[in-house]
């Protein structure tokens, strides 16, 4: 192992668990078994009822590290977001499986690219070979187009430390309990806002379980809620960046406002037309 730390950064998977025994018996192995192997794997046990500290403990491997928490899914991911010691930090869901080549193909982008602070990747449905999802790539297609979705799926990301570290002096945690169920789509925009860059690779490296006990699937209307909170935050970002490149803008924004005013432009119209302003300031 020292020869291989002095090789390759550290990297610090942070894997928040909540009765998920049955998963985890699939998903560990195709992390310990990456052929990076300079990684310490936080496993955030967020007050699970099974047998899910029990399966664990059954993989004798120091690179692990187990914490048991109270239930409170939020607190216990930024726990593990505080106790990484890598370079870079790498999300993983308990119920998805990592594929081959993963977090060596993640970490050589990011070290080819010390201007990117987030990257994701390509992530396909599980035993599912036709159906999979690809995020766009480009940060300026990513920051503008989360105005109508979001752009990075959570489980594939890799996060430069010392990113994380800038935006914890700020603003003291990583997720933000009011947002829960759309935390992650809060931290992007939040991220977006104040200057950090992000990417997506093509690659998929990610096996992605579409499952009733996913969060998502279980609180999906106060998802959707939450996501439609954000948007409108986002709008308003984005429209004040629109107004601060020039006057010819300004008018236009005007203009949008006072259609969506006489009901004549839905939110949905407005998002669209100022996605379509803002991507085109970015540029």
């Amino acid at each position: 192992m020292t020869r291989i730390a002095e090789t390759f950064p550290l990297v610090s998977i942070i894997m928040p668990v909540y009765n998920m025994a049955l998963f985890l018996m699939e998903c560990i192995p195709s992390i310990l078994k990456q052929d990076y192997e300079n990684i310490e794997l936080i496993i955030i046990d967020d007050g699970s009822t099974d047998q899910t500290g029990e399966v664990v403990h059954s993989f004798l491997d120091e690179r692990i590290v187990y914490i048991l928490r109270e239930h409170d899914y939020i607190a216990s991911m930024n726990t593990g977001i505080f106790m990484s010691k890598g370079k870079y930090i790498m999300r993983m869901d308990a119920d998805d499986l990592m594929l081959k080549g993963r977090i060596k193909r993640q970490v050589e982008y990011m070290e080819a690219h010390p201007d990117v602070d987030i990257c994701g990747s390509g992530m396909k449905n599980f035993e599912k070979d036709d159906s999979s999802l690809y995020g766009l790539t480009g940060h300026t297609s990513i920051i503008s187009s989360l105005l109508l979705y979001n752009t990075m799926a959570h489980p594939t990301v890799i996060m430069r430390k010392e990113s994380i570290e800038r935006f914890l002096a700020k603003h003291g945690t990583l997720y933000d309990k009011e947002y829960i169920y759309a935390e992650d789509y809060r931290l992007w925009t939040c991220m977006a806002m104040e200057g950090f860059r992000f990417d997506n690779l093509r690659d998929m490296l990610v096996s992605h379980r579409i499952s009733s006990q996913a969060v998502t699937s279980v609180y999906a209307e106060e998802s959707q809620r939450m996501a439609e909170k954000i948007k409108t935050e986002y709008l308003k970002h984005a429209i004040q960046e629109i107004c601060r490149k020039g006057e010819a803008f300004e008018r236009i924004v005007d203009d949008i406002i006072k259609l969506s005013a006489k009901n004549l432009l839905t939110l949905q119209d407005v998002r669209q037309l100022v996605y379509v302003l803002y991507k085109r300031i970015l540029k």
